[in-house]
């Protein structure tokens, strides 16, 4: 799978809403993109490191040219070489 994509809410006063109180067919707050230093684990959900009792969304999504999460080959024999790179395919 791809990079975790964390999503955060809030309301049109600019608190913070759990992402289990929302509802996204009627919610008119923002979302907001939060980064991993942000959020932290909390049992089976994560959390705001800031505050602790709101719950962020967190997805990932699989690799695709069209999100632009993929990774380019041609970067790879640059920094690691070209004969790194075909062991690699060989070895998955």
């Amino acid at each position: 799978l791809g990079e975790a994509e964390l999503t955060g809410y809030r309301d049109t006063s600019g608190a913070w809403v759990s992402a289990h109180d929302v509802d996204p067919t009627t919610f008119d707050g923002e979302k907001v993109s939060l980064t991993a230093e942000e959020v932290q684990k909390q049992g089976e959900d994560l959390v705001l490191v800031d505050q602790p009792g709101i719950v962020v969304e967190g997805r990932a999504f699989k690799m695709s040219k069209s999100r632009g999460n993929v990774i380019n080959p041609d970067d790879i024999v640059t920094e690691y070489g070209a004969d790194s790179l075909r062991l690699y395919e060989m070895f998955m």
